[in-house]
């Protein structure tokens, strides 16, 4: 029988863990983790919904970068943001990849994680990707017109059809937008009438002899404004009319 020692001798060595990893996946409280105050990232609304769409459909598949001596976010605030939009609370657990960084160091790295200069570029395997008709291209992220400014003449037959009723919409829009813009046109130019109610006859014609109208016909607006406004100016004698 082998002895413990000889066991021991013939279990292969385990490695060891890398020395860059500086991290340790811990849970806390939503309300534990603040927005850096300095974050210099912004993303559009169209970005944004992307972002949101991907993590409700997929799931958060990396966790936020948070640093423990302050509570900021070093990388993650667009995407806490959209967690926070989906489960629409801040009431909820989340493990995150805690470190420990001095202020200036996690000032440094909130800008070095977002900063496109220390990020890749696709090269031509995009290309065939986005050619990939089993794969959906706004699951990448990108929209038909991406494709088409991306691809050009390379599109695929399927591509070119989606290109040509994304252009049907778009002109039916434009055609739509036209439409109501010459309505809203049309009922700015339409004359607008104000309807004044008499007791009787007698009053009617009182009122039209009073100010200098013809009884039986449609006043212009300003004309009556001005017959009006001068009826309460003092005439020269210092009377009124």
């Amino acid at each position: 029988m082998a002895s413990n020692k000889e066991k021991k001798a013939k279990e292969p060595k385990q490695p060891k863990r890398a020395s860059a990893e500086k991290y340790e996946i811990i849970e806390i409280h939503r309300t534990q983790i603040n927005n850096a105050p300095y974050n210099p990232r912004q993303i559009s609304d169209k970005a944004k919904n992307l972002l949101r769409k991907n993590l409700a459909t997929v799931g958060l598949l990396s966790p936020i970068v948070w640093n423990r001596r302050t509570g900021n976010i070093v990388s993650g605030h667009q995407r806490i943001d959209a967690m926070d939009k989906i489960e629409r609370t801040h009431d909820y657990m989340l493990r995150v990849s805690a470190v420990d960084l001095d202020e200036k160091t996690e000032k440094e790295q909130n800008v070095f994680m977002n900063n496109p200069e220390a990020q890749g570029v696709f090269n031509e395997s995009l290309t065939d990707l986005l050619k990939d008709v089993d794969l959906n291209i706004e699951a990448m992220g990108f929209s038909e017109a991406d494709v088409f400014n991306l691809l050009g003449e390379n599109l695929n037959e399927g591509q070119i059809e989606q290109m040509a009723e994304m252009s049907n919409r778009l002109q039916e829009s434009v055609k739509a937008f036209e439409a109501a813009a010459s309505s809203s046109n049309a009922r700015n130019e339409t004359e607008f009438y104000l309807v004044v109610v008499f007791r009787n006859n007698k009053s009617r014609a009182d009122f039209c002899n009073r100010h200098g109208f013809e009884d039986f016909r449609y006043l212009d607006g300003r004309e009556l404004d001005q017959s009006l406004s001068r009826s309460k100016l003092p005439e020269a004698n210092g009377g009124e009319i």
